[in-house]
């Protein structure tokens, strides 16, 4: 069985097995272990070049989801209030 969220607006649904098992996952310590090795890894810019080909070679073969295209972010200010 799949509900989808009230503020569902690409159609994903999710099941109380998926939720039950993302809950879990939360509190597993060797999940933020993991977690934690992969924000730093996609965080370190020598991998930063690397990603941004993989990205580049999904938007030209066509891999992305229908109407949807990616943003490029430029350096910035950020103003913390």
């Amino acid at each position: 069985e799949r509900s989808a969220s009230s503020n569902d607006k690409d159609g994903f649904q999710m099941t109380r097995e998926e939720y039950d098992g993302i809950l879990k996952s939360a509190k597993d310590p060797k999940f933020h272990k993991m977690f934690a090795e992969y924000v730093d890894e996609i965080s370190d810019p020598k991998h930063r070049e690397e990603q941004n080909e993989y990205i580049k070679q999904m938007e030209a073969g066509g891999h992305l989801p229908p109407n949807k295209r990616l943003l490029y972010p430029k350096s910035g200010f950020v103003i913390k209030t």
